[in-house]
């Protein structure tokens, strides 16, 4: 037979695993959407930007800058991909703060 206290400190174990899972889910969600977004901007760029590049009037007194665009282009899907491919760091904020806290307080 199971005790009150074994009881609650099973529910309390599930309930730390399912909210551990959530948090997992949350951040594989997040980067599969920056994925997604990182793809989109990539064929945007050699699609549509090329397009446009190629259709730009090379005799006007004012021009866009494509190579400055493709570069600056470059620059963000490079830093969604490093960020995208991080380890996992589910540490909430909170828990930081209490932590930096604590630290303070020690010193004290």
């Amino acid at each position: 037979m199971m005790t009150p206290a074994k009881t609650i400190l099973l529910i309390l174990s599930g309930i730390a695993v399912t909210a551990s899972s959530v948090v997992y889910a949350q951040v594989w969600d997040e980067k599969a959407l920056l994925q997604r977004y990182v793809e989109q901007l990539d064929a945007l760029d050699h699609t549509l930007l090329k397009q446009a590049e190629m259709s730009a009037d090379s005799n006007s007194r004012i021009r866009f800058n494509y190579l400055k665009a493709h570069r600056d282009l470059s620059t963000i899907v490079g830093n969604i991909r490093s960020y995208i491919n991080k380890p996992l760091d589910v540490t909430h904020e909170a828990d930081r703060s209490v932590a930096i806290k604590d630290r303070t307080t020690a010193d004290e």
